[in-house]
């Protein structure tokens, strides 16, 4: 009798087996539809932009074509000594020409930037959807695993899980945090300075309505220098947020700059090499990578006490891979993310999170007395992990 209800148990739990297994490749299969889907809608954004770039040129020198036929159409119909009836209707030929020129133009635009931001809707999507999905497979992988007895991924999914539950209620707390000091800066900063020019324009006016001139150049003078250092802290702001460089000119000429900045200011030595003749294909690796290296450095330079560090990027055709190694005191891992979790910060999870949530690996090893080594490795197209 009991041999019986042993043997039905393992039937059961290979049937359940079997069901969670094709359950995984089910899941695995969307994933990668959803992913490819993803993948296909980056490059089209990326061509988007550069045709938008290119049509943008187009638009602003047929505005200037167009404006310099009016002008001339204003001149010819102006001196009917020099002009006949025949420079007067090819003057209205070219600007009606110009006109279509430009409107057509400007519709080409429109219609392109209508498509990116449906491109742009789509994509939170299938972000979204993408982290659903990838949540769903870890979970009924874990499933599989309980029944296969493969105890050790088991035990490093829950550890994961655990940890990232823990983790998320300091994330909403620190991202509140930022986002209340951003907009203490804005008010102490630019919001006064707006406040004390509108105030510098009322006298400026009292002034040159008085006739006096001097003081009123004076005043101008004074707020030609509040908007000065208004624009720089505005500028100051965007750069923190979203650094424009890395916008305009790419991560390998941003990196430089800012590690550059970053020397001179710390006062320690950085080696930074590429390796590799790939091209990084996706912006948000870029976006990525450039806040890994700044949250890394900003802890190099709190903490880690080096005189030296270096980094080096490589770019495969299949992967970007980072390591960012310092010379410094080094620190227990373990130690240092447990105060981490009781004092609020998030520095090594944020740079974890950031390579996670493009199925990349983090890795960071550390010894007092030895230095920290960082290396993070993200794939160029898109990955499960197995």
């Amino acid at each position: 009798m009991k041999e019986d209800v042993l043997a039905l148990l393992v039937e059961i739990q290979e049937r359940v087996r079997s069901v969670l297994e094709k359950a995984c490749g089910e899941v695995r299969s969307m994933w990668e539809k959803a992913r490819e889907e993803l993948q296909s809608l980056y490059l089209r954004r990326e061509e988007l932009s550069a045709e938008i770039k290119v049509v943008i040129k187009g638009v602003d020198k047929a505005q200037e074509e167009f404006e310099k036929a009016k002008q001339w159409l204003v001149e010819v119909r102006s001196d009917f000594s020099k002009y006949g009836e025949r420079d007067i209707k090819e003057a209205y030929a070219l600007v009606e020409k110009k006109q279509v020129e430009f409107v057509k133009l400007k519709e080409t635009e429109k219609a392109l930037r209508r498509e990116r931001d449906l491109i742009d809707r789509r994509i939170k999507e299938l972000e979204a959807l993408v982290g659903k999905i990838d949540d769903l497979f870890k979970r009924v992988r874990l499933a599989f695993d309980l029944l296969s007895g493969n105890m050790e991924r088991v035990e490093r999914e829950l550890l994961e899980l655990k940890g990232r539950a823990e983790m998320a209620p300091l994330l909403v707390q620190v991202l509140e945090k930022e986002r209340r000091r951003i907009a203490r800066e804005v008010h102490d900063g630019p919001a006064q300075y707006i406040a004390n020019a509108a105030f510098r324009l009322d006298v400026c006016e009292k002034f040159i309505k008085s006739g006096d001139i001097r003081k009123a150049l004076g005043e101008i003078e004074e707020l030609r220098e509040i908007l000065k250092t208004n624009l720089s802290d505005i500028r100051r702001f965007i750069s923190d947020l979203r650094p424009m460089i890395l916008e305009d000119l790419g991560l390998i000429p941003a990196l430089e700059k800012y590690i550059e900045d970053w020397s001179k200011f710390s006062g320690i030595e950085v080696d930074f090499k590429v390796l590799g003749d790939g091209e990084i294909e996706r912006r948000e690796i870029e976006v990525a990578l450039f806040r890994i290296i700044q949250e890394a450095l900003s802890n190099v330079y709190k903490h880690a006490q080096a005189s030296s560090v270096k980094i080096i990027l490589e770019v495969g055709d299949e992967f970007v891979s980072l390591l960012v190694q310092d010379d410094g005191i080094g620190f227990d891992l373990k130690e240092v993310k447990q105060l981490s979790a009781e004092k609020g910060s998030l520095g090594i999870f944020s740079m974890e999170e950031r390579a996670r949530a493009l199925n990349g690996s983090f890795k960071i090893f550390s010894q007092k007395g030895k230095g920290t080594k960082i290396m993070v490795r993200i794939p160029q197209g898109v990955e499960l992990d197995d």
